[in-house]
């Protein structure tokens, strides 16, 4: 596009490309010339965002093979926390089924089965289990 944002006073296409950024709330984040000569220095290579909480840096690296410098942009970002998974486990190792029938003989079932409530019946017959 070749829109000049140092230039002063700024050219008619400048001002549309800065208008355009206004509309979409976007941020121009390069301050520094991108091009520079012996005659001229101008920031002509842009970079834009619309959520600068998301950018932690951005600049301008020189370097002598172009009069084009490079820009770069550096991304914040935040890695989430997993949640917490708790699993409930039983060790069976000294399970004896003996045992486990004859505790299930013995709790009176017929109680569940006058609860009208499917929620209720559920949440009794499991601890009575």
């Amino acid at each position: 596009m070749n829109c000049d944002y140092l230039k002063d006073p700024i050219e008619p296409h400048t001002r549309k490309l800065q208008f355009l950024s206004s509309v979409y709330q976007l941020e121009q984040l390069i301050s520094e010339p991108t091009r520079v000569t012996d005659k001229s220095a101008t920031l002509i290579d842009l970079s834009f965002t619309n959520d600068t909480n998301n950018i932690a840096k951005s600049g301008v690296i020189y370097n002598g093979m172009s009069d084009h410098y490079i820009i770069y942009i550096v991304r914040r970002f935040v890695l989430l926390k997993r949640q917490e998974i708790k699993k409930e486990v039983r060790n069976l190792k000294y399970f004896e089924a003996d045992h486990f029938i004859y505790d299930l003989s013995n709790i009176r079932w017929e109680n569940i089965e006058n609860i009208d409530n499917p929620n209720v019946a559920w949440k009794i017959w499991k601890t009575k289990f």
